[in-house]
């Protein structure tokens, strides 16, 4: 999953995925709550 799923702007801006340093916590995904 890209970051220009989450924030349109960066998507539409930047074509690739943009340089933003982001922590596997940050974005919850359905298997992470599982495990938790």
């Amino acid at each position: 999953m890209l970051v220009s799923d989450h924030i349109p702007a960066l998507g539409r801006s930047i074509p690739e995925e943009p340089i933003i340093p982001i922590p596997p916590g940050a974005i919850p995904r359905p298997k992470n709550a599982g495990l938790t």
